[in-house]
């Protein structure tokens, strides 16, 4: 089967959402320091994402994305009500 982004065959299969192991899970954080401001929760889906890049451009893009939301965990944006813009 071919990868749709780029027409070329899928070697691996992707990882499904709740895939990681809890190991796994620790490893990365100890790793990316950064991640223990983030919910059990939030440490699983965030390792579930680095696992889905299907890039190395969209691992960084997920990389980022995660520090970013773990810096706003700890700077105490944890429960903010969040208003859309129109």
């Amino acid at each position: 089967m071919a990868d749709e982004q780029n027409g070329w065959p899928e070697i691996t299969p992707k990882p499904t959402p709740g895939s990681v192991s809890a190991s796994s899970v620790e490893r990365l954080a100890s790793i990316f320091p950064w991640m223990r401001s983030l919910s059990l929760p939030d440490r699983e889906a965030c390792a579930d994402d680095l696992a889905s890049a299907a890039s190395p451009e969209l691992l960084v893009a997920e990389l980022r994305s995660w520090k970013e939301t773990a810096a706003a965990v700890a700077a105490g944006y944890r429960d903010v009500e969040l208003g859309w813009l129109d």
